[in-house]
């Protein structure tokens, strides 16, 4: 692996404070604008944030883009704890977010280095999930955006829908466009880099705002600003042609993307790299006692098989070539997945039962074997969310482990609210249904 500059370092932790809303349910927008502004203080106040990321502070936004949402949070009786119910509760979770940080370039002296942020996928984001994620089937989008006289390539639905969200994102309080604040700056003539990055959903956005903002004129002509990207484990977003505009508009110099061989995530969407999504720990030494892999089994095999249906006869090209690194696999116990898969079948309803096992029949099971299967599923996702997530900041670009424990005090998953928890189960009911509706027609 290439050993990433304290540049990139920098960077990444910029980029991972973008996605201080995750799992934050708010009861108003302006509670998570206020959340959100925390960054500001992360950046130029904390103690140990700020030493590693000396001089630096955010010049524009925070900004967020939020969604509505309706969930059935669970509630116990005063009287009876024994006696559970739900109640219908409305509240906002964060779908997009970004900002832009201003600091000296770490290695050039004299230069300024500007921060374009982007936030992934907040784990109780609907519209994230769903849209942005997953609509990568049907009609493409021509690139440029709105620009029908300037073919260059195309990229998905979900792609441009959170492009498009970005592009319109106003700073709070003064009104100022994102590329209206971009575009002032950088044609004042000062020198500077502007550095455009993003990890996950955020690792798929970033490479097309970078793109956006190096065709505008007349930055690329003065000769003294340069843009550039630095996604890690992003999705694919488009096509070939939108590949080689994406590494001809920035130079092959400016594009850095970074992915862990273990995580599934930047394998989609391209075919060359999702054909072993299903089976890629299935060698891995995860599950004690016996240090036994994660098969491909039938649950598991129906989920895997639906992901490749999404993206239908579209053909996406991954952007270059990530530069890779391997983190160590996240080592469970049997009977805890035992456990968590006994779990969830008895709260799983009855309509949840009958999908899971639709599912199992549909791709070769044996239904009788249906907590196997659970588990097997299961063990795949907590290997995945954890090839996906921490890994990143240890062991690809080894932060100090005070800068990352002053990141958690500001972005934790750990102890999500009532109504988070009750989103992220409506989400997870959902694609449970969505993977039936496909076994179904299969």
């Amino acid at each position: 692996m290439s050993a990433p500059t304290k540049k990139e370092k920098m960077i990444w932790v910029m980029s991972d404070l973008s996605n201080i809303n995750a799992g934050v349910f708010a009861t108003t927008k302006e509670q998570l604008r206020i959340n959100a502004n925390r960054v500001k203080t992360a950046i130029s106040s904390d103690p140990d944030i700020s030493a590693y990321l000396p001089g630096f502070n955010v010049v524009w936004g925070v900004e967020t883009k939020n969604e509505q949402l309706t969930v059935k949070e669970k509630v116990t009786s005063e009287e009876d704890e024994a006696l559970e119910g739900t109640r219908e509760v409305t509240g906002y979770a964060t779908t997009n977010c970004m900002y832009v940080a201003k600091g000296p370039h770490p290695e050039d002296a004299g230069r300024f280095l500007y921060v374009v942020a982007i936030a992934g996928t907040n784990l109780i984001s609907a519209d994230g999930w769903f849209v942005e994620d997953l609509e990568v089937g049907g009609t493409m989008v021509p690139w440029p955006l709105g620009v029908s006289h300037s073919y260059q390539g195309k990229v998905s639905r979900g792609t441009a829908d959170g492009v498009n969200a970005l592009l319109a994102m106003r700073e709070n309080g003064t009104g100022q466009a994102f590329v209206e604040y971009i575009s002032g700056v950088l044609s004042s003539g000062e020198r500077a880099e502007v550095a455009v990055c993003g990890h996950s959903l955020g690792g798929a956005l970033a490479p097309c705002i970078a793109a956006a903002l190096a065709s505008y004129q007349p930055w690329t002509t003065r000769g003294n600003i340069n843009v550039s990207c630095y996604p890690t484990a992003g999705p694919t977003p488009g096509d070939q042609d939108f590949a080689n505009h994406v590494i001809n508009t920035l130079g092959t110099a400016n594009f850095t993307p970074r992915a862990n061989t273990l995580d599934i995530v930047p394998k989609n969407w391209a075919e060359s790299t999702m054909a072993n999504v299903g089976t890629i720990y299935a060698d891995q030494k995860i599950v004690e006692p016996g240090n036994e892999g994660v098969p491909e089994s039938a649950l598991l095999k129906g989920f895997v098989s639906w992901i490749h249906s999404l993206k239908g006869t579209n053909k996406y090209a991954r952007i270059g070539t990530d530069i890779p690194f391997t983190a160590p696999v996240l080592t469970q116990k049997e009977s805890d997945l035992v456990n968590a898969a006994q779990t969830f079948w008895g709260k799983a309803g009855w309509e949840a039962h009958i999908a899971i096992n639709t599912i199992i029949e549909k791709f070769g099971g044996n239904t009788a074997y249906h907590i196997k299967y659970i588990e097997d599923l299961m063990a795949y996702a907590f290997e995945a969310g954890h090839q996906h997530t921490s890994v990143y900041g240890q062991y690809c670009f080894e932060i100090p482990a005070n800068v990352a424990t002053a990141i958690g005090k500001y972005i934790s998953l750990k102890h999500l609210s009532p109504g988070a928890t009750a989103e992220l189960e409506a989400i997870i009911s959902k694609l449970i249904t969505d993977v039936y509706h496909y076994a179904n027609q299969s």
